[in-house]
């Protein structure tokens, strides 16, 4: 039980690196936030420097005005 725990654990700690590491998850969290920063232009949320990542979360529910 406890190395199938371990195991686990080492697993979730490479996807970690491995993200930490991506320059391609980082150019996504950036255009995330820079169309945040555009969609709240005038707001106090529109000049964000950072956002919470359960807000990716969100993503699914916004919708373009085109719709």
């Amino acid at each position: 039980m406890c190395l199938a725990i371990l195991a686990i654990l080492a697993h979730e700690n490479a996807a970690c690196e491995e993200l930490r590491n991506s320059r391609m998850f980082l150019k996504l969290l950036e255009a995330v936030l820079k169309t945040g920063n555009r969609m709240n232009v005038g707001t106090n949320r529109g000049d964000a420097h950072a956002f919470k990542l359960d807000t990716l979360l969100k993503l699914v529910d916004v919708k373009g005005a085109m719709e």
